[in-house]
């Protein structure tokens, strides 16, 4: 919901420049069914580099950083039993918003590494333990 405005507040030039902006922005393509069910079966892998752990982090940040806070390693392990969970609300999160594959598995590698115990700060390499 875009809130009310008046006609004093934005002019019609600034309307033209709200919507040219509007239309500009990309949308995301929803996922498929069976691209869906791959990000929902992740599993904890110590193979995904540490850099794309990190980028999860940072885009779970961005992306979900508006309404929520970040959550600590405490709340990712004590939120999810396994890693089915976790994956999943993942998958949900692309279901319900407009979040991107790309930017969901990003999000998975991180909360599944940090449920599994990796510290993807401590070896920049991989997760490899």
């Amino acid at each position: 919901g875009m809130p009310a405005y008046s006609a004093t507040s934005l002019s019609g030039a600034d309307l033209e420049v709200m919507a040219a902006y509007l239309q500009g922005l990309k949308t995301t393509p929803k996922p498929t069914a069976e691209e869906l069910a791959a990000l929902a079966r992740l599993t904890y892998d110590s193979s995904i580099p540490s850099s794309e752990v990190l980028k999860g982090k940072a885009t779970l940040r961005r992306s979900c950083g508006a309404c929520h806070t970040q959550p600590t390693r405490e709340e990712i392990v004590h939120a999810f039993s396994t890693d089915a969970q976790a994956s999943g609300l993942v998958a949900q999160m692309v279901r319900e918003t407009n979040l991107s594959l790309e930017d969901a598995r990003a999000i998975a590698y991180y909360v599944l590494a940090i449920r599994n115990g990796a510290d993807p700060l401590r070896r920049r390499d991989s997760l490899r333990e």
